[in-house]
């Protein structure tokens, strides 16, 4: 089988061979098998409390690096209608996007020597849009490296939910930096983001009238802590074999569906 043949089609997030062997110990994932693990997180469940929305990694370049605001704002608008924000807030359902964050997201990250489409690391950002209120949440398994590419994506949101509702949002929050678990090397950052992406997507799968409140209150402190804690719990259930594990969990998956 060459590097070219496609090994899975799962809802439009697509492998290669040359995809699947980044999956194995000691690689770097690319864009490809990010949007694979977070396609079967979409799939996978679903919340009757929240609305929630998983953004494919091209898209998020897309956005940041080929839209320009004032000059393609109707393909804003159009991300903003494809993430069913508005008819959330009509229901006072709270929008929870799931946004993987590269290096390579930070505006100027192709002026120098590095391509724009290249990147070092990958976090995970997580948007609340609630009742007006925009607030997002960072979690970095590598010492808030992903800090400035976070918060120009953060921002872009912004600008792509007021063309939206069409006027500025009511409140809008500084991104908050959560507390998370630490990768030990330097190529696990993207099963790191997907664990976390996973464990906050279980937080919302089996939430409660009480989760949903916290929530719909903009209580930052809480929802903090709730992030927090369901990412280090889910986390500590890997036994410090995340990597190991993780990787090994996506392969199966893989061989499931094919």
């Amino acid at each position: 089988m060459s590097d070219d043949s496609m090994v899975i089609n799962f809802h439009d997030a697509v492998l290669y061979q040359s995809d699947l062997k980044l999956l194995h110990d000691g690689n770097w994932l690319n864009d490809s098998c990010i949007n694979y693990g977070i396609t079967r997180l979409a799939v996978q469940g679903q919340s009757s409390l929240f609305n929630l929305q998983y953004v494919d990694p091209s898209v998020v370049s897309f956005f940041m690096h080929q839209l320009t605001p004032g000059e393609d704002d109707d393909e804003m608008i159009v991300l903003y209608k494809n993430w069913n924000i508005a008819s959330s807030e009509k229901s006072k359902t709270p929008t929870i996007l799931f946004v993987p964050i590269n290096d390579n997201n930070a505006i100027g990250f192709g002026s120098g020597s590095q391509n724009m489409y290249d990147g070092n690391h990958w976090s995970l950002l997580v948007t609340i849009i609630n009742n007006g209120i925009l607030t997002s949440f960072h979690l970095d398994s590598s010492s808030n490296y992903n800090g400035i590419a976070s918060s120009q994506v953060h921002k872009r949101l912004r600008y792509i939910v007021e063309l939206g509702i069409s006027g500025k949002i009511e409140k809008y929050v500084d991104i908050i930096e959560c507390k998370t678990p630490q990768q030990k090397n330097g190529y696990d950052c993207g099963l790191h983001c997907l664990i976390a992406a996973e464990a906050i997507s279980r937080l919302f799968w089996h939430a409660t009238q009480e989760t949903l409140e916290t929530f719909q209150n903009n209580n930052v402190s809480r929802i903090q802590e709730s992030l927090e804690d369901s990412t280090k719990s889910f986390v500590n259930s890997f036994k410090n074999d995340i990597g190991v594990v993780a990787r090994k969990r996506l392969l199966k998956s893989i061989e499931t569906e094919t």
